[in-house]
Protein backbone atom coordinates (compact mmCIF):
# COMPACT_ATOMS: atom_id res chain seq x y z
CA UNK A 1 0.00 0.00 0.00
CA UNK A 2 1.15 3.62 -1.06
CA UNK A 3 0.29 6.55 -0.24
CA UNK A 4 1.25 10.31 -2.02
CA UNK A 5 1.12 13.48 -1.03
CA UNK A 6 2.85 16.96 -2.32
CA UNK A 7 5.17 18.93 -0.41
CA UNK A 8 7.04 22.03 -0.92
CA UNK A 9 9.63 22.37 -2.67
CA UNK A 10 11.69 26.05 -3.23
CA UNK A 11 12.18 25.27 -6.91
CA UNK A 12 9.52 23.49 -8.56
CA UNK A 13 6.87 24.61 -5.55
CA UNK A 14 5.57 20.91 -4.76
CA UNK A 15 7.86 17.74 -5.04
CA UNK A 16 6.03 14.12 -4.17
CA UNK A 17 6.62 12.17 -1.22
CA UNK A 18 5.83 8.88 -0.46
CA UNK A 19 5.39 6.25 2.43
CA UNK A 20 4.84 2.68 1.55
CA UNK A 21 3.72 -0.41 3.51
CA UNK A 22 5.26 -3.80 1.77
CA UNK A 23 3.09 -6.79 1.92
CA UNK A 24 3.78 -8.88 4.85
CA UNK A 25 7.28 -10.88 4.42
CA UNK A 26 7.98 -8.81 1.67
CA UNK A 27 11.31 -6.63 1.99
CA UNK A 28 12.37 -3.63 0.06
CA UNK A 29 14.78 -0.90 0.41
CA UNK A 30 13.79 3.37 -0.10
CA UNK A 31 16.06 3.06 -3.16
CA UNK A 32 15.00 0.20 -5.01
CA UNK A 33 11.71 1.25 -4.55
CA UNK A 34 12.62 4.77 -5.97
CA UNK A 35 15.03 2.89 -8.49
CA UNK A 36 11.77 1.02 -9.59
CA UNK A 37 9.34 4.07 -10.15
CA UNK A 38 12.69 5.73 -12.18
CA UNK A 39 11.87 3.21 -14.77
CA UNK A 40 8.65 3.06 -14.79
CA UNK A 41 7.29 6.83 -14.20
CA UNK A 42 7.67 10.20 -15.61
CA UNK A 43 10.04 12.15 -13.15
CA UNK A 44 7.94 14.39 -12.06
CA UNK A 45 6.12 11.41 -10.79
CA UNK A 46 9.36 9.33 -9.16
CA UNK A 47 8.79 10.12 -5.25
CA UNK A 48 11.41 12.55 -3.77
CA UNK A 49 11.19 11.34 0.14
CA UNK A 50 10.08 7.86 0.81
CA UNK A 51 9.59 6.60 3.95
CA UNK A 52 8.66 2.76 4.85
CA UNK A 53 5.81 2.45 7.41
CA UNK A 54 4.70 -0.77 9.39
CA UNK A 55 1.30 0.99 9.96
CA UNK A 56 -0.76 4.00 8.95
CA UNK A 57 -2.55 3.90 12.22
CA UNK A 58 0.27 6.13 14.41
CA UNK A 59 -0.04 8.85 11.33
CA UNK A 60 -4.05 8.94 11.24
CA UNK A 61 -6.89 7.32 9.61
CA UNK A 62 -10.95 7.69 9.38
CA UNK A 63 -13.50 6.05 10.89
CA UNK A 64 -13.60 4.30 7.24
CA UNK A 65 -10.21 2.96 7.79
CA UNK A 66 -8.70 5.52 5.38
CA UNK A 67 -5.68 7.80 5.65
CA UNK A 68 -6.02 11.18 6.55
CA UNK A 69 -3.82 12.99 3.87
CA UNK A 70 -3.55 16.16 5.76
CA UNK A 71 -2.27 14.47 9.23
CA UNK A 72 -0.11 12.45 6.98
CA UNK A 73 1.46 15.66 4.82
CA UNK A 74 2.11 17.38 8.54
CA UNK A 75 3.66 14.32 9.54
CA UNK A 76 6.17 14.41 6.30
CA UNK A 77 6.79 17.84 6.85
CA UNK A 78 7.95 17.14 10.24
CA UNK A 79 10.11 14.01 9.17
CA UNK A 80 11.94 14.89 6.71
CA UNK A 81 12.14 18.46 8.08
CA UNK A 82 10.54 20.66 5.00
CA UNK A 83 9.23 24.15 6.25
CA UNK A 84 5.27 24.37 4.57
CA UNK A 85 5.88 28.04 4.15
CA UNK A 86 8.69 27.22 0.88
CA UNK A 87 7.35 28.88 -1.95
CA UNK A 88 9.47 28.81 -5.46
CA UNK A 89 11.35 31.75 -5.96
Amino acid sequence: QAQVIGVPDARLGEVTGAFVLLKPGQQASGDELIAWCKARCANFKVPRYLELVDSFEHIGMTGSSKVQKNKLRAHALQLWKIQADTVAA
